[in-house]
């Protein structure tokens, strides 16, 4: 009998738990997300670390967010997103693709987009716990995701983005927050793209 009642105890105490543990998971993303939103803009730089071919290669770059707008420039590519159409520049080519990005393709071309679209999009557990930070576990809801998972570190202190890895049928992806600013308002105009300063472009519009 006290065997069993131990197990019943046991039992219930691990439910318990692993609630409180989801439910302190919902708190940390809510919290991270509310913080996001509550900035009239971000500017971020960062670092991307990858494999291709088997080896390990390190990429830069920079990002200007202003609600779901933002400017994504990552060495011979520019992307600007204004909510609806998204042009991608290609230098290499002297080409610009214009799109209307699906979540998929935002997810790709945006950093952030995770912190804003997990309630909708995926299940998030809590990985660990520092006296510095906090680390989450995104998982997609949706079977069949190209994305596996996804590790999200934030600052405990101000919830600040510190790092993201992609775990995805193409590999995985590591990128690292290197400065995060914020506060400074930005045109409208600012994430469209500008024919007037790529003349010489072809344009390929994909909408």
């Amino acid at each position: 009998m006290n065997t069993i009642k131990f197990l019943v105890n046991a039992i219930a105490l691990l439910l318990f738990s692993a609630n409180m543990t989801a439910q302190s998971a919902a708190d940390i993303m809510d919290s991270a997300a509310k913080q996001f939103k509550k900035n009239k803009s971000v500017e971020s730089n960062y670092t991307i670390i990858f494999t291709d071919n088997g080896q390990r290669k390190t990429m830069t770059g920079g990002i200007v967010m202003q609600g779901n707008k933002y400017v994504n420039v990552m060495q011979d590519t520019k992307i600007w997103f204004n909510g609806k159409t998204q042009w991608t520049y290609v230098k290499e080519n002297e080409e610009v693709t214009v799109t209307n990005p699906d979540k998929s393709d935002m997810a790709a071309n945006n950093p952030y987009y995770f912190i804003n679209s997990y309630k909708e999009d995926f299940n998030v557990t809590l990985l660990s716990e520092t006296a510095s930070a906090y680390e989450m576990k995104l998982t997609p809801k949706q079977k069949g995701s190209d994305i596996q998972s996804v590790v999200l570190k934030f600052s405990k202190t101000n919830y600040r983005p510190l790092s993201l890895k992609i775990n995805s049928g193409n590999g995985n992806v590591e990128i690292r927050i290197v400065s995060y600013k914020t506060g400074r308002s930005f045109r409208s105009n600012s994430f469209n793209f500008n024919k007037k300063k790529y003349p010489d472009v072809e344009i390929i519009d994909l909408r």
